[in-house]
C-alpha cells in the first residue's frame, strides 16, 4: 500500500473524528482549524497525488 494512501486514511479518520465530536459545526470547525495555508497546500498535494494514481 502506498504511503499516500495511508496518509489519506489517517487524515480522513482525523476529519471524521472532528466531525463526530462536533457534528453541528463540522465544516465550521474544519475551516477554523485549517484556515492556515500549509494545511490547504498539503490537501492540494494529496489530491494531486491521488488523482495521478488513478
Amino acid at each position: 500500500m502506498p504511503l499516500s494512501v495511508i496518509i489519506g486514511f489517517v487524515i480522513l479518520g482525523w476529519i471524521i473524528n472532528i466531525c463526530l465530536k462536533d457534528k453541528s459545526n463540522c465544516m465550521d470547525a474544519l475551516n477554523d482549524k485549517y484556515q492556515n495555508k500549509e494545511f490547504s497546500k498539503f490537501i492540494n498535494v494529496l489530491g494531486k497525488v491521488s488523482n495521478n494514481r488513478k
